[in-house]
């Protein structure tokens, strides 16, 4: 009888010793597993840090640009390895503008002229350096009067190639290349219309 009690009672504390080793390999489980999980949180944020570092959408909210872009379209812009604007680029830039909570509104538009350019438009047409730009992208007629408008070095001469609704530098002026955020590279939204930007 003594030997069958302490036969159950070492198989009650095996039993407990199994229940505790299970409970306390559950216990590294979950944390193994909750490690794993941040781990690959912070893998995952700082890989999507990076890239809109590099690159980065945003939404487009005017008609300046129309029929290039659209109100409602979604660009993905170059950002970080963006430092030397070309005329013909679309950019996004930090303007002098405010929107109606009194923060500066970021324009997307066209570069038309860099530093030591002289721009010229008359009689709806449109001159860089006294050559004239066919600008096959515009909407309607290049409105408004600029007589050798030098673009000063550092500087960008930029339109909206819907010239009548822009507000452009030929009401703000040139722009600051340091107030560039990049350069639009992808129409990624609507679908339909997915693709390069020209």
């Amino acid at each position: 009888m003594r030997a069958e009690r302490k036969q159950t009672e070492a198989e009650n504390v095996e039993k407990e010793i199994t229940k505790t080793e299970k409970s306390k390999n559950k216990d590294k489980n979950k944390k193994s597993f909750a490690k794993e999980f941040l781990k690959e949180i912070v893998i995952a944020a700082a890989i999507a840090g990076a890239i809109l570092f590099f690159v980065g959408p945003t939404a487009v909210r005017e008609h300046s640009m129309q029929p290039t872009v659209n109100d409602g379209d979604v660009l993905l812009l170059s950002k970080a390895l963006y430092n030397d604007p070309q005329v013909g680029d679309i950019i996004v830039f930090k303007s002098e503008l405010e929107d109606d909570n009194g923060k500066p509104m970021n324009l997307i538009k066209r570069v038309i002229g860099t530093g030591g350019d002289i721009i010229t438009i008359s009689n709806g047409k449109l001159y860089r350096n006294g050559q004239e730009i066919k600008e096959d992208y515009i909407y309607g007629e290049c409105t408004g009067e600029v007589y050798n408008f030098e673009v000063p070095e550092g500087k960008l001469y930029v339109l909206g190639d819907h010239r009548e609704v822009s507000r452009d530098s030929r009401e703000l002026g040139a722009i600051d290349e340091k107030t560039v955020i990049g350069k639009a590279v992808l129409r990624i939204w609507p679908l339909s219309d997915f693709g390069r930007l020209n």
